[in-house]
């Protein structure tokens, strides 16, 4: 699976003028992506996981950084969890987790991270 690291700039230009960025979590899509929030207290590392497999976990990506896992080996209808290990931390299961596996919507689940090493937090926004 191929990861790769986004600029924040696009996400904190909609932020800025209202747009969202979020996928619904019944409908999930192309990839599942980790904001590290300005003011998080680590770097962190994400993948995506599901019943019978998961990406490799990504390279570290800093604060203030997105990082996406494409979700093409991830079967249709299946449901799926983004994990995201804090650096020299703990590792939690964003939420929502168990999201559902939908090929044809073109779009992407997308959760905010924050929080410090031992203690991270990452949800989807509203």
């Amino acid at each position: 699976m191929k990861l790769r690291l986004l600029t924040v700039l696009p996400a904190l230009a909609g932020l800025c003028f209202g747009l969202s960025l979020t996928a619904t979590p019944a409908a999930a899509q192309n990839a599942s992506c980790v904001n590290l929030l300005v003011g998080a207290g680590y770097a962190a590392k994400m993948r995506v996981v599901w019943n019978g497999g998961s990406t490799p976990w990504s390279g570290s990506f800093p604060i203030g950084k997105a990082m996406c896992a494409s979700l093409q080996g991830v079967p249709s209808g299946a449901t799926f969890s983004t994990e995201v290990h804090a650096i020299l931390g703990k590792t939690i299961t964003c939420t929502p987790a168990d999201v559902t596996y939908n090929p044809s919507v073109p779009s992407n689940v997308v959760y905010n991270a924050w929080g410090t090493t031992l203690s991270p937090k990452c949800v989807e926004p509203n």
